[in-house]
């Protein structure tokens, strides 16, 4: 949930911390929560990261594909 209007990037990262795809880049979003779906059956097993950057902050999640 953003509390005020903020530059937003989000990407999806490989266990070894390599950018696979970049899902929003530099993008304004407005304040509320936020939902962007991410196909992962084209993704293979495995764990990844998803990165959200917000300003000056930066959140990681891990994602694990079965």
């Amino acid at each position: 949930r953003l509390n005020k209007p903020e530059q937003v990037k989000l990407v999806l990262k490989d266990k070894s911390e390599n950018v696979l795809t970049t899902l929003i880049d530099r993008y304004f979003q407005s304040m509320g929560t936020q939902m962007k779906y991410l196909p992962t059956q084209r993704l293979q097993k495995g764990t990844y990261w998803i990165e959200l950057t917000v300003g000056e902050t930066v959140l990681r999640e891990q994602l694990v594909v079965k």
